[in-house]
C-alpha cells in the first residue's frame, strides 16, 4: 500500500534539491552545519549538511528546528515564512529529489 501524502504536499509547488535545498542549505545552514566549517558554533558534530544524502538523513531533526511556530534555526533568524514553508515542503513531500 502507497502512504497517503501529507496534507501539505497536496498542493504545494514543486521544491526539489537543485532548485531550492542547495541554495537554502549553502545560505541557512552550511555557516554551521558543513564538514568544513572552520567555525560551527557549537553546532553538534554530528549535524553537517554536505549534500542531499546528508540533508535527507536528517530530515526529521531539520524540520523540527526550522518549522513550526517557534523555529530555533537558524539561530539569528533572517528566514522568511515562505522559504520555511518551501523547505518544509521540500523535506515532506521529499521523494528522492
Amino acid at each position: 500500500m502507497v502512504d497517503e501524502p501529507a496534507d501539505i504536499c497536496i498542493d504545494a509547488p514543486y521544491v526539489d534539491y537543485e532548485i531550492f535545498g542547495a541554495g537554502f542549505m549553502t545560505g541557512q545552514c552550511q555557516g554551521c552545519h558543513a564538514s568544513t566549517t572552520p567555525d560551527r558554533q557549537e553546532a553538534p558534530e554530528e549535524f553537517f549538511f554536505d549534500g542531499v544524502d546528508k540533508v535527507q538523513q536528517y530530515a526529521m531533526a531539520i524540520l523540527a528546528a526550522t518549522t513550526g511556530d517557534d523555529p530555533i534555526m537558524p539561530p539569528a533568524g533572517g528566514v522568511d515564512e515562505y522559504d520555511r514553508y518551501l523547505l518544509e515542503v521540500w523535506l515532506t513531500c521529499w521523494d528522492g529529489r
